[in-house]
């Protein structure tokens, strides 16, 4: 029990000392970007953003394209164009609004459940 409150303490203090770095300027050590079986060969997660605001999907990719390890493999306004990339594309990670114009995000997640290789993450 010792040692795990131990590991506990070790992590926030790790925690702590880059968030110091942070606002200090420095840049945070680089992200671990290895492969796993979830993974294309890029060695990056691939992500599709499914929304009916280009805002939102314009916010999103700006986000996950600032991430080492991450990068927008697509987007898609209605739940249709959605299947359509998520066949043609096979992201890793699908974000899904849940109020599309022709479907909702439920109805659009147990179609592609349906596929024989569902991504690893549906949100």
């Amino acid at each position: 029990m010792a040692s795990d409150n131990w590991k506990i303490e070790d992590s926030k203090a790790k925690t702590a000392k880059r968030i110091a770095e942070h606002a200090h300027g420095n840049q945070f050590p680089p992200r671990r970007t290895g492969q796993n079986k979830f993974m294309k060969d890029t060695g990056k997660i691939r992500v599709l953003c499914v929304d009916d605001h280009p805002v939102v999907r314009e916010g999103i990719a700006a986000i996950i394209n600032l991430q080492p390890d991450m990068m927008l493999a697509g987007a898609a306004a209605t739940g249709g164009e959605a299947l359509e990339r998520f066949f043609e594309l096979r992201p890793d990670v699908v974000l899904v609004d849940l109020r599309l114009p022709d479907m909702s995000g439920f109805d659009l997640i147990k179609k592609s459940k349906a596929s024989p290789r569902t991504p690893a993450s549906l949100c």
